[in-house]
């Protein structure tokens, strides 16, 4: 096996250079002949070989500089996508890799090196020599990502997918918030049949909560497109084998919408069915779907609780402003909302209240209704005095 200096000197850049040198030198020898007299010719001769001795052994003090040759600590350092030369060489100095950009800068200059950085995740050492670091960069001899285990849960919103991801240090979690008013929409209604129903630059409600194994530095639009995929797999098949069984007359679109909300009230899957014919109902007799999650996705700081200045806000998303679905998802449902979106269950319900363990009081008038609030609220404040007393 070759060594590193043989690797280099065999580079057919080097070659070339080294070629071209030896063509100048004798170029300048038979000019010398013929111009110089001969009492300068031995002169001038000695020195131009002085002057070729010292350019090669500055060239291989450069070429072979360290960083700190004692110090063999291993570094991880990555190179963001789009680093330039200079930007490379000022990232290395400040980690202690090398020990000044100028001759980093000088080797990618000479082997015309400037467009041939190759971002990703390499390891070095101080004492590694400055061409070998050069090298390793210029043929993308980065280390294997790292996978790691994202759990996206059901009802997962994208903002809050993102910051999950920032906390587990996977990709980049700001740009994937951005999914909700992205251009890659566009892309991926080329790929994607089911998007061509989504009105929003929006991919809420679109990608499919899951577990996924993924490398740690993977892109946004690489994450985005395996959830798409999965979502395709999962919930849009299901959609195309059943949609001519549903009552309905919603598109898929509304259908995801309608499954995003009942995914955030329904705490209990048997109830899911029952929660999405209170909404289907009120569509039906143009009443204002009232869901609380609603008003949540469009605050930006929401509370646990909504409250009458929360009502207030002017958004599409104000479910008790607005008529009708909103413009879109409000998170990530599971198959089994949007079965119970696709298929509510029969029933007179207008109206519902959650009870303390999480359940729901149904009721088809708003008296009933307001009897229902009355005891789930004592039911909460019986509950809260029993833990006081244990």
């Amino acid at each position: 096996m070759k060594s590193n200096i043989e690797q280099i000197l065999d580079n057919p850049i080097v070659k070339r250079y080294k070629k071209r040198s030896l063509a100048y030198l004798k170029i300048g020898i038979r000019w010398a002949k013929k111009n110089i007299p001969s009492f300068f010719r031995h002169t001038y001769g000695q020195a131009a070989a002085a002057a070729l001795v010292i350019i090669i052994l500055m060239l291989t003090c450069i070429f072979f500089q360290v960083g700190n040759r004692m110090n063999r600590t291993l570094y991880i350092v990555n190179i963001p996508r789009g680093y330039g030369a200079t930007q490379v060489a000022e990232l290395l100095e400040s980690r202690g890799i090398i020990d000044g950009r100028y001759g980093f800068n000088l080797i990618v200059n000479m082997f015309r090196l400037q467009n041939r950085m190759q971002a990703g995740t390499y390891e070095f050492t101080p004492n590694t020599s400055l061409i070998r670091i050069v090298w390793k960069i210029k043929n993308g001899d980065i280390i294997p990502p790292m996978l790691v285990r994202l759990v996206f849960p059901e009802g997962i919103s994208i903002f809050k997918m993102g910051r999950l991801m920032e906390r587990e240090g996977v990709g980049d979690g700001i740009a994937f918030q951005g999914l909700t008013k992205t251009y890659l929409i566009d892309r991926f209604k080329a790929k994607y049949r089911f998007l061509d129903d989504n009105p929003t630059d929006s991919l809420e409600g679109y990608l499919f909560p899951d577990t996924y194994l993924v490398p740690s530095n993977i892109g946004t639009e690489q994450m985005a497109d395996i959830m798409l995929s999965r979502f395709n797999n999962v919930i849009y098949t299901y959609w195309k084998k059943n949609k001519g069984r549903m009552k309905t007359k919603l598109d898929f679109h509304q259908v995801l919408t309608l499954a995003s909300i009942v995914e955030k009230e329904a705490a209990i899957d048997s109830e899911r069915s029952l929660i999405a014919s209170v909404y289907s109902n009120r569509l039906r007799i143009r009443m204002q779907l009232g869901a609380d999650p609603t008003i949540k996705y469009a605050l930006e700081r929401p509370g646990k609780i909504v409250s009458y200045d929360d009502l207030k806000i002017n958004s599409p998303y104000n479910t008790y402003k607005y008529y009708g679905l909103p413009p879109g998802p409000i998170c990530s449902p599971g198959l089994s909302s949007v079965k119970a979106a696709m298929f509510p269950a029969r029933s007179d319900y207008l109206y519902f209240v959650a009870r303390a363990d999480g359940s729901h009081v149904f009721s088809k008038t708003w008296r009933e209704h307001e009897q229902a609030k009355i005891q789930t609220r004592q039911d909460r404040v019986n509950k809260i005095y029993r833990q006081k007393q244990y």
